[in-house]
């Protein structure tokens, strides 16, 4: 039954329990709350009958999002990526009313992310996302609403040319090209990012970029040897996702070094995008063509596989949880022999800095 109490602010709270549910909402008038209250009541009534709800015929898909992140982003924050495309999702199609909300809609809506020059793989997220969802509105919320919509949509995107999976990176820095990084951060007269040091921890750890600004001298414990990475990626939970990673001996003395005498704080305190355009400037100046930060992830997870590591070990390194993930670094390529020379020319590298007094500076 519906109850209607009259607030000090003059405003009318609506209260509808039927079955074990409950819905409230506030209006200015009366008349808005007791209309509201008669419809919650016929569509409760068919949800204690096992019935899906049809959604309210003036709400949008907007309002849907709004209330899953609420409810579910409340429980469990949502990643940076999950967080940017529901707003995406709720720019391009929030204004689509719930009842109105097809698999045509969702076509009309890849059409238009193709002419906006989105990829297939995009593309696949958007949707993916788009069906989590409607399926939460469906078998959490009781609404009338197909998560199905979607399955067609995205079948079709390989009909269309658009790749849905990203290709395989499987570039791996060469010695001359540290080298000739190197050689250009040595010539640097003020350098706000120690890149060296970076570009070093990186090829030993294969820790990402975010993951290497990130890392908290408190999480390392040079006596047990591992060190405590947190909210690392991971496909659906990244936020408290943390994993100790190991600390082998040729770890030890780069992470003295940044250290410096610290017990707290960040062991390097720069801005991941700080980091990743310095290395890419570097590159165009040096003319390396095509080396990305994060292909020195490759680079480190092949030189790990040298050591005669098993993939279980590795993936403690890497954070994958598929191992499937890492197989493709388990074939050694000829260039892979190259792992001593790489680690000799940063090893040069950082104590040329240290003999010169390198004015490094953080951000």
């Amino acid at each position: 039954m519906a109850t209607f109490t009259k607030l000090p602010s003059g405003k009318v709270r609506a209260q509808v329990r039927i079955g074990g549910f409950y819905r409230a909402q506030t209006f200015d008038l009366e008349k808005n709350a007791r209309k509201w209250a008669k419809e919650i009541e016929q569509q409760l009534k068919l949800s204690t009958n096992g019935d899906y709800i049809d959604p309210p015929k003036n709400a949008n898909f907007e309002d849907l999002v709004s209330v899953y992140e609420e409810h579910v982003g409340g429980v469990k924050a949502f990643g940076k990526n999950k967080k940017a495309v529901l707003k995406s999702l709720k720019a391009k199609i929030g204004h689509v009313k719930l009842r109105a909300l097809s698999e045509a809609v969702v076509r009309d809506f890849v059409d238009r992310r193709v002419k906006e020059g989105a990829g297939g793989v995009t593309i696949a997220v958007d949707l993916a996302y788009l069906r989590a969802v409607l399926s939460w509105a469906r078998y959490v919320r009781n609404l009338n609403l197909d998560p199905d919509i979607t399955l067609d949509v995205r079948r079709s995107l390989a009909r269309r040319g658009l790749k849905v999976r990203s290709n395989e990176r499987t570039r791996v820095a060469s010695p001359s090209e540290l080298s000739k990084l190197c050689e250009h951060y040595q010539k640097m007269k003020r350098n706000t990012i120690d890149m060296i040091a970076v570009i070093e921890f990186a090829l030993l750890t294969s820790l990402r970029q975010e993951e290497i600004c990130m890392l908290r001298i408190e999480d390392i414990d040079l006596e047990r040897r591992v060190m405590l990475v947190r909210d690392r990626k991971h496909p659906t939970e990244k936020m408290g996702n943390h994993g100790e990673v190991p600390v082998l001996d040729d770890f030890v003395e780069p992470i003295n070094k940044a250290i410096n005498g610290r017990e707290t704080g960040r062991l390097f305190p720069y801005a991941p995008r700080s980091v990743s355009a310095s290395f890419t400037r570097a590159c165009k100046a040096t003319g390396i063509e095509d080396l990305r930060f994060h292909d020195l992830r490759h680079t480190a997870a092949t030189d790990l596989f040298t050591r005669e590591l098993d993939i279980e070990s590795v993936s403690l390194f890497t954070g994958h949880k598929d191992w499937k993930m890492l197989r493709r670094y388990t074939h050694i390529k000829a260039e892979s022999v190259h792992l001593i020379e790489r680690r000799k020319a940063l090893r040069r590298a950082g104590e040329d800095v240290s003999q010169s007094g390198s004015d490094v500076t953080t951000v």
